[in-house]
């Protein structure tokens, strides 16, 4: 039950928003790729569901996850954080709003009322939190934190122990209110928030921290056992006053994570959960024993919720301590006063943890590839593998339902259900168009998303097209990669000769040979690239300035890695025939996508792109993987009902962030299944010049 700074930021970031301004030199020339990508995280949840907290409009238990209902209070909405508390679940939205579901005695939904809710509420926002943009959330047991882009805190939910932190204990609160922020806290800039079972945290940007709530076993830290109603100062001289980086707190302790990769726990301990090698409460940070398991390691991440404790290190490991009834510790090591490595020689093996959470008695795991997995409780499914059989070592949750074909992002648990933030997406793009000389090569720009690298190969098409009866097929294609700076990273010319150089240290032949996307003709050109995240340029050319149709493609050679491979933009010469500008994309997963498709031109050749011969007017097709005209536009302002277009666009447009400034541009917005798609972009009567066909990720 906590959000530390790290995933914070890591928590926003995967709205997978990355826009544009990605420039390549061409021909002594900055040309502009143009594109911006969201790709939106939806909820998704299983285990115990008696008071609606998995949002699913049920009150079924669910042994594999579910898709949380987004078709009411979050539709259109992009989730971009979540937490979870006893039998309620909270989820953050780009845009700074707050949702809630589940059990609602003690009014911890926050939307002014004590009923139970089975679909997600928005949180009441017109009182406290009028005018105000969540940045961050924590669930206590029965109460919710927020933290405001001002550094200010409002609570809702049970007071009984002065948890809401303002400065009374009036039973419960049904809508936000302030957190005191005029004595301890006075002039500080809070950064992150955590909650436990009956208190809250609160980290400044000084890496000082503050609590208020139960302090029973003095789990607040100030060296008393006296409740608090207003957060006071935690007194970290026992740690040595070190920067707190990152906090989270349990049933009756609390513990910290300082920048130098160590930790401190205080509070209830009677079960092993401070990690002291003892069983007695302390009212003041202890340091963690890393003399054993830790020896040597830098914790990076931190959980708690009962009375348990999980730690990630730098290497992807997990380490844990505590309470270890249901196996929830992921150890046979019988003590459990002492973090213990969790045993990743089974499903864990070879796998990578980016990010942990701790239920009442369950732990998951997020691996870098974005697949979950859960150890402990499991009697309401929580482990989400389908059964309800405890499990004392990691086990793989089932990704085969409502999260077939995604990633997950995000992970958090309640005390017996589980919450996954996870991303369907496009993926795999490619673009024909006629290949020219100076300015007016294909130009295709793509972003690589997320925190690992990703394995992509590019390729350069020509000879090929002509067995499909394309005519004028560029007879000898040249291939250059560039990064977001506009430098040379790699490139190539016919793909059975690899061009060292750049990011290519090594021969490629065998790599693409056995990669599923060897090119048929010698004379294409490939290129496979390990690539961080950023944005990337493909150019192709004809050798010797030669000319005619060729294909630019980019292919996702990790697909079930954390990282995404979004497509952005290509832009090229549009001439008529079949040479006009030909973009194709894929929706991936068992869920629609909304997108938006445009077709730009006159934009180009204004400021500041100047782009000479611009195309003046550019007309849009959308066809589905059978061929067939689904959507058509010319000129964004004008909606031609027809296929999959059943109403006026224009709104939608305008409220999606993409409206193009000129309204000669052509733009379709539409809800995609599964499957392959092609744009094609052409000049209004036949006209010929410079333009850009985009897509765009609208969920």
């Amino acid at each position: 039950m906590k959000v530390n700074p790290e995933q914070s930021s890591s928590h926003r970031m995967k709205r997978r928003l990355f826009c544009g301004g990605t420039i390549a030199a061409v021909a002594g020339a900055l040309l502009p790729v143009l594109g911006c990508v969201v790709q939106a995280a939806r909820p998704y949840a299983c285990g115990y569901n008696l008071s609606g907290q998995l949002g699913d409009g049920t009150t079924i238990n669910r042994t594999i996850p579910v898709a949380v209902d987004t078709s009411g209070a979050l539709l259109g909405k992009s989730v971009s954080a979540i937490a979870a508390g006893w039998q309620h679940t909270v989820a953050l939205t780009s845009d700074g709003e707050v949702f809630a579901w589940g059990d609602n005695t003690f009014g911890q939904l926050g939307d002014g009322t004590t009923h139970y809710r089975t679909t997600p509420v928005a949180v009441n926002m017109s009182g406290a939190l009028s005018g105000k943009t969540v940045i961050a959330i924590a669930t206590g047991g029965v109460n919710t934190v927020a933290l405001t882009a001002d550094g200010r805190l409002f609570a809702w939910g049970s007071n009984v122990y002065g948890q809401l932190g303002d400065g009374t204990t009036i039973h419960h609160r049904a809508t936000p209110v302030a957190v005191i922020m005029s004595g301890a806290l006075l002039g500080k800039t809070v950064t992150a928030i955590a909650a436990g079972r009956y208190h809250a945290l609160a980290l400044t940007s000084g890496g000082k921290l503050f609590a208020w709530g139960a302090n029973g076993a003095g789990e607040l830290g100030d060296g008393t056992t006296h409740n608090r109603r207003v957060p006071v100062a935690v007194n970290m001289s026992g740690a040595g006053n070190k920067t707190v980086t990152a906090i989270a707190a349990g049933n009756g302790h609390t513990v910290a994570l300082t920048s130098a990769g160590k930790v401190f726990a205080w509070g209830w301990g009677h079960f092993g959960e401070l990690g002291n090698g003892t069983l007695w409460d302390f009212p003041g940070p202890q340091p963690v024993d890393m003399s054993g398991a830790l020896l040597g390691k830098t914790v990076t991440a931190i959980a708690t919720h009962n009375v348990h404790t999980v730690a990630l290190t730098s290497d992807g490991k997990v380490f844990a301590w505590g309470w270890n009834m249901w196996g929830q510790l992921g150890t046979t090591n019988p003590d459990y006063t002492r973090p213990a490595a969790v045993d990743m020689s089974g499903a864990l093996l070879g796998k990578s943890v980016s990010a942990i959470a701790a239920g009442w008695g369950h732990t998951l795991a997020l691996t870098s590839d974005g697949r979950l997995f859960a150890w402990g409780n499991n009697e309401y499914g929580q482990l989400g593998d389908f059964t309800t059989n405890n499990s004392a070592t990691p086990i793989a949750v089932n990704m085969t339902g409502a999260l077939l074909g995604k990633s997950a992002t995000v992970i958090a648990a309640g005390s017996y259900h589980t919450i996954a933030l996870a991303v369907s997406r496009l993926s795999n793009i490619s673009t024909r168009a006629f290949v020219q000389t100076g300015d007016n090569v294909l130009i295709g720009g793509f972003i690589v998303q997320g925190m690992q690298k990703k394995r992509v190969i590019i390729r350069a098409i020509g000879p090929e097209l002509s067995q499909y009866g394309v005519p004028n097929a560029l007879v000898n294609p040249r291939l250059e990669l560039h990064n977001g700076t506009g430098a040379l990273i790699a490139n190539n010319d016919n793909w059975r000769t690899t061009m060292i150089g750049g990011i290519i240290t090594s021969d490629q032949f065998l790599e693409i040979h056995d990669s599923g996307y060897a090119p048929g003709d010698s004379r294409e050109s490939a290129i496979i690239a390990e690539l961080p995240a950023g944005n990337y340029t493909a150019i192709v050319r004809g050798v010797n300035e030669t000319m005619g149709v060729a294909l630019i493609e980019a292919y996702d050679l990790e697909p079930d890695s954390n990282s995404l491979l979004g497509n952005i933009s290509t832009r090229s010469f549009v001439q008529t025939g079949d040479n006009v500008m030909i973009g194709g994309f894929i929706v991936q997963g068992t869920q629609s996508k909304r997108v938006i498709v445009r077709g730009i031109g006159p934009e180009l050749g204004a400021p500041p792109y100047n782009i000479p011969d611009a195309l003046a007017n550019p007309t849009l097709e959308l066809h589905n993987g059978t061929g067939d005209l689904i959507a058509s536009n010319d000129n964004w302002r004008t909606t031609i009902i027809g296929g999959i277009i059943t109403s006026d666009q224009v709104r939608d447009i305008r409220s999606s962030g993409h409206a193009p400034t000129d309204g000669r541009e052509s733009v379709i917005i539409a809800e995609l299944p599964a499957g392959n798609y092609t744009a094609i972009l052409r000049g209004v009567n036949n006209t010929t010049g410079v333009a850009l066909v985009e897509v765009y990720d609208l969920d």
